[in-house]
């Protein structure tokens, strides 16, 4: 009799401890666990010969496994690496969040092309893979690297949010930003322009490029480290936001994660004024000072939006309105864009002007245009020089000129109709 209350008392303490173990509730929560955690896989490469680099070692901010302070992690770090092979980290139960991973120590004459790379563990990317390229500084850059970038949750929110479109299709994913590109200067003649990311919601034409950053939840992209940064030039994706009331467009950079001098930065992508007038085809600009997290915004129409309060133009007609902003966030370093001595040249802006256009003509034919900048000192439009003929971008209906911008402001491109006929 004993025996058998004994063998119905284990019995009893089992199946507790079964109903415990795999009760719904329990489930739920090793469920739960497992949705909130994957897998990040970093792969390290020689940008030249795209074989596998051995003996580099990272820093991963916040630690993936408990998301306090930092993880430095050297390939093959058997702890924690499940991948024995060289050139691949493979990190378990990492934790659904956006990662910063700067490389520390890489292979001797190698330097990495970027620096704070960024990836995102999440439910629409739950096993992320980064692949970071180092480059052989005995070897002159050749060819086009390509930068990349993650959004972290709550970007993705904003994106989905405001209908961020990429060729057309809904962003969903943490992981479907488009790469911007890194190449020669020399290679300037055989430059494309990334995909685009343009936004279903509009926003007023009085904002500004702080309101816009923020409310649309730009992303950052990595910059070049610097000894790349000197011999090539960078072409980011641009973000297109539509201007309340109309067709004109905010165009915006990413946010850069930094720039040095002698750093090149490239538009590579014609955007038009509502009515087709006009139309920018490239922006380039070489900096001469270094800053933190950059990003530009460039508003375009016909004419100067009445919102904006500004004072009327000594001219007749106006065939493009500028409006260049810019934010950074390097606050013991005083970058000022509308400071000339921020760029080592001047920034240059490659515009197309219809021959349609009512104003003077030139002896080619073509529009008489000048082009003005917005002194916000004593708030006054000030005459820049006469624009230069581009004849490379001509086409039967277009002509095209140089902006030399100088600096950064509110620019103006117009002139003077001409006079009627028997006009004196």
């Amino acid at each position: 009799m004993k025996n058998t209350i004994f063998i119905v008392f284990i019995i009893s303490i089992i199946s507790l401890l079964f109903f415990f173990t795999f009760s719904p509730s329990s489930l739920l929560a090793e469920d739960k666990y497992s949705q909130n955690s994957g897998t990040l896989t970093i792969r390290i490469i020689n940008f030249d010969t795209r074989e596998p680099l051995s003996n580099v070692t990272f820093k991963i901010s916040p630690n993936p496994f408990t998301l306090n302070g930092s993880l430095v992690i050297h390939d093959n770090n058997k702890s924690v690496d499940f991948n024995s092979s060289n050139g691949i980290i493979f990190l378990k139960n990492v934790k659904f969040a956006s990662y910063v991973i700067n490389e520390t120590k890489g292979p001797e004459n190698f330097v990495s092309l970027l620096i704070k790379n960024r990836v995102t563990v999440h439910e629409t990317n739950p096993n992320a893979i980064i692949t970071i390229e180092n480059k052989d500084t005995k070897i002159p850059l050749k060819g086009k690297a390509k930068v990349s970038t993650e959004l972290n949750a709550e970007s993705l929110k904003t994106f989905i949010s405001k209908g961020a479109l990429v060729n057309g299709k809904k962003i969903s994913k943490v992981n479907e930003m488009p790469e911007g590109f890194i190449q020669p200067i020399e290679e300037l003649k055989t430059l494309s322009q990334p995909k685009d990311i343009l936004f279903e919601t509009s926003a007023p034409v009085t904002s500004t490029a702080l309101q816009l950053f923020k409310s649309y939840s730009i992303p950052s992209y990595p910059a070049p480290t610097q000894q790349i940064a000197v011999e090539s030039i960078y072409t980011p994706p641009l973000f297109f936001i539509k201007q309340d009331n109309s067709k004109n467009n905010f165009i915006l950079t990413p946010i850069i994660g930094k720039i040095f001098p002698k750093m090149s930065l490239l538009i590579n992508k014609p955007f038009s004024t509502e009515s087709n007038i006009t139309s920018v085809e490239k922006l380039e600009m070489t900096f001469a000072k270094q800053a933190t997290n950059v990003g530009f915004s460039f508003g375009t129409s016909d004419n100067i939006p009445k919102k904006l309060n500004l004072p009327p133009l000594p001219i007749d007609k106006i065939a493009l309105f500028l409006n260049i902003d810019y934010i950074y966030s390097d606050k013991p370093t005083l970058v000022n864009f509308s400071d000339p001595d921020s760029f080592i040249s001047s920034p240059l802006s490659y515009i197309s002007i219809n021959k349609s256009l009512n104003t003077a003509k030139l002896q080619d034919g073509c529009p008489d245009v000048s082009l003005y900048v917005y002194n916000e000192i004593n708030q006054q439009w000030n005459t820049l020089d006469k624009l230069q003929r581009y004849k490379f971008i001509d086409t039967n209906e277009k002509c095209g000129y140089i902006l030399e911008l100088q600096h950064f402001s509110k620019f103006a491109v117009g002139g003077s109709q001409p006079p009627s006929i028997g006009q004196t």
